[in-house]
């Protein structure tokens, strides 16, 4: 009897879940504009997917065959992408990770990783013993990357749905990966033709990271976060919440797979701020902005709040924006106009 009594209660320490609520009077985030970005003759976002800033406050925004950047005032400096095969070059980018003056960028085909300074010197350059597809975090010792298997034995019919485990390792510098023994599971359709197999994401890898050591990652369409020891690399926390899933506007086919997604992912979005878990949930209301879920970073629910954004007035807006945080200043690129991409620099009152 004690021994399911203790086993009862690590389950509960293991898992949070938080009640939803018909609340609608939350308050609303104040904040002041500090700064904004806009395109000019000098450059042009192409396509832009992430944004880092560094500890000098410099910041840089990938995009297709770009990795730009701009001084703390906004001033452009350059493309640190370089085209080509060769040291240091890259053909394609999957993603990229700012430690202290060190950039780390992930190339997916052919695999590597390429390190060099936020000023644009070229560092080195390694390969995983194995593929891997996303890098999430690198420190001076290793990089921690996803990589996913595919149950290829059971693929039944032509279109599958199937979950698809991304399972976790640290790579060294000199190219040897060690396995961490957890995996993060999402929803993939699989197809099947006479030409081999491919295969597309249902459900999207999110994540933010806090310090060198706790990742909070979520990879359902549901609400669902798994905080993650990078030190101790095992799951200790997993925060669980009753929402409402927000139908699409469009109900928009695959034209690969034939696939309809009929609602958003509940999480959008993760950042730490002002030590702080913000999820964006993929409620926006017109009027009073994006629903904001904050946590403690241990995971007690603290609040639920609207942050209203100009240019984001609907969650297809906010699947478009980028956001990263750098001493408590929100950072927000604009991407739902492909005439009017900019980034803006706000500070959270």
């Amino acid at each position: 009897m004690k021994r399911f009594q203790l086993f009862v209660i690590i389950i509960l320490n293991l898992f949070i879940y938080v009640k939803g609520e018909n609340k609608t009077n939350y308050k609303t985030v104040k904040y002041i504009n500090e700064m904004e970005i806009r395109e000019n003759k000098e450059f042009i976002f192409i396509k832009p997917k992430k944004i880092l800033v560094d500890k000098n406050g410099e910041i840089f925004v990938m995009g297709k065959k770009q990795i730009l950047r701009f001084s703390p005032e906004g001033k452009y400096l350059g493309n640190l992408f370089k085209y080509g095969q060769g040291p240091g070059e890259l053909l394609n980018l999957e993603n990229f990770v700012i430690y202290h003056d060190t950039i780390f960028v992930n190339q997916f085909i052919p695999h590597k990783i390429v390190c060099f300074k936020t000023n644009g010197r070229f560092i080195k350059e390694f390969k995983a013993e194995k593929t891997m597809q996303k890098l999430l975090f690198c420190n001076s010792k290793k990089c921690i990357m996803l990589k996913y298997e595919i149950p290829f034995n059971k693929i039944k019919k032509t279109i599958s749905s199937l979950d698809v485990n991304w399972k976790m390792y640290e790579v060294l510098f000199d190219g040897k990966i060690i396995e961490d023994n957890v995996a993060f599971s999402s929803k993939w359709i699989i197809i099947k033709g006479e030409r081999g197999v491919g295969a597309n994401e249902i459900e999207k890898i999110r994540y933010t990271m806090y310090r060198d050591n706790y990742l909070y990652i979520s990879s359902r369409s549901k609400y669902l976060i798994n905080i993650f020891s990078i030190n101790s690399k095992k799951i200790i926390k997993r925060i669980k919440k009753q929402y409402v899933s927000i139908k699409k506007e469009q109900d928009k086919t695959n034209e690969n797979t034939g696939f309809k997604k009929l609602y958003y992912d509940d999480i959008q979005k993760m950042i730490i701020l002002n030590n702080q878990l913000w999820v964006f949930t993929s409620k926006v209301d017109k009027e009073k902005g994006i629903l904001i879920d904050k946590y403690s970073l241990s995971g007690k629910y603290i609040e639920s709040a609207f942050l209203k954004i100009n240019g984001i007035n609907s969650t297809e807006n906010l699947t478009n924006t980028i956001f990263t945080v750098k001493n408590n200043f929100l950072y927000i690129l604009l991407n739902t106009d492909e005439e009017n991409i900019r980034i803006k620099k706000i500070k959270v009152l």
